[in-house]
């Protein structure tokens, strides 16, 4: 039997509910970026890979008072943005 193997045992009804739960988060993710503009999806890409508001301004040519504007635009649900270190935006763009 897996579960004595140490195998994690779903029943089919938790299955369905697991991918269901999974298809809502990836669709609401989708709808959310798509309505980003070019701006704010450049730096969403730039705050994915780590860059700080002050690296972000600067790279590109911008105030940092202009990125925490745009940043602010940024879905905020960390349900729906999981991203270490920079809570509610999109990681892997």
């Amino acid at each position: 039997m897996s579960a004595e193997r140490g195998q994690l045992m779903l029943s089919p009804q938790l299955t369905q509910a697991l991918a269901r739960n999974i298809r809502q988060q990836t669709n609401t993710a989708a709808a959310a970026v798509s309505q980003l503009t070019g701006r704010e999806l450049e730096i969403l890409g730039l705050i994915a890979a780590g860059s700080a508001n002050k690296h972000i301004a600067r790279d590109l040519g911008i105030s940092e008072a202009t990125v925490k504007v745009h940043v602010k635009h940024l879905p905020t649900e960390k349900a729906e943005f999981p991203l270490p270190g920079r809570s509610g935006c999109l990681g892997g763009l």
